[in-house]
């Protein structure tokens, strides 16, 4: 096929999804967001708030990559602008939540969650878990039990050191009992640097209730990796039939102070638009090459 009935067809691929179904793309550029070299708050920017917890919650600021104090590089895939948080280790976790009715569609479908992290540390060893998180959420529990949801979460691998973190998750067994699950031994998830720009990806089929692929990608080298859970479930396990959730939250925490988390271009899209995306220059597009 040549390349423009390709992009014809992805486009039409795209369209037809997104009509039927919400979703979300953001770079936290201008003019939707305003940032500046100290941060600006972003509760209160294209309607992100700090959720109720059952802990006290502190804001997340939008910076520009130009001067900001916390030493984020530059990402290559990025523009003006990036959130980020810091836990305080006061008691007080960084929280930013954005809920909007449809940001996972109906409830039906395959979904990729995709985002852009990098991870950085403010303080001095030790430090404690966990680093950080995304997760899909409910706008009216905190802790997710009566919806169907998943944490994808950032940990030290080892919080003595404090210089390298892994890509976790916290997500349901068969039964829709809460668990850590091990994800593989692989240098795409594990052992990753701090100071650097990562892009981690979920996917989830809404039928089945099942996250049926993990990703990473170097933003630096280009390199890629996926793999296929088997047993891993969002809220409700193997049985389902829980309400979609609503929301997604942005997290920093830990009970040391320093624990930063980095977000950039979140796009949480449904499949087969994810793949007209990837068509047509994938979240590159998003990335504003």
């Amino acid at each position: 096929m040549k390349r423009k009935g390709l992009l014809v067809l992805a486009v039409t691929i795209a369209l037809a999804v997104t009509t039927a179904n919400a979703e979300f793309m953001s770079g936290f550029e201008p003019p939707t967001y305003t940032g500046s070299a100290d941060g600006t708050v972003l509760t209160g920017q294209d309607g992100y708030y700090l959720p109720d917890a059952s802990s006290p919650s502190t804001d997340w600021y939008v910076h520009t990559y130009a001067g900001n104090p916390l030493g984020i590089p530059a990402n290559p895939g990025g523009g003006e602008l990036f959130a980020a948080g810091t836990g305080l280790g006061d008691g007080s976790y960084a929280r930013a939540q954005r809920t909007e009715a449809g940001t996972w569609g109906d409830g039906t479908g395959i979904w990729k969650a995709s985002y852009d992290i990098c991870i950085a540390y403010l303080g001095d060893p030790p430090s404690a878990q966990n680093i950080g998180s995304f997760s899909s959420q409910p706008s009216d529990d905190p802790y997710n039990p009566d919806h169907s949801s998943f944490i994808a979460l950032a940990q030290w691998s080892d919080p003595d050191l404090a210089t390298n973190w892994d890509a976790n998750y916290l997500i349901y067994d068969a039964s829709g009992a809460y668990v850590y699950p091990a994800v593989p031994d692989d240098p795409a998830f594990q052992g990753l640097d701090l100071y650097k720009w990562y892009r981690w990806t979920t996917t989830m089929d809404m039928a089945t209730n099942a996250i049926i692929e993990i990703g990473s990608e170097d933003l630096e080298s280009g390199d890629t990796a996926a793999w296929e859970p088997d047993g891993w479930y969002l809220g409700g396990g193997a049985a389902g039939g829980l309400p979609a959730c609503d929301g997604f939250r942005l997290f920093a925490g830990g009970g040391a102070y320093g624990n930063t988390v980095a977000f950039d271009n979140i796009a949480l899209v449904p499949e087969p638009a994810a793949l007209a995306l990837l068509l047509l220059g994938g979240v590159a597009g998003l990335r504003r090459r």
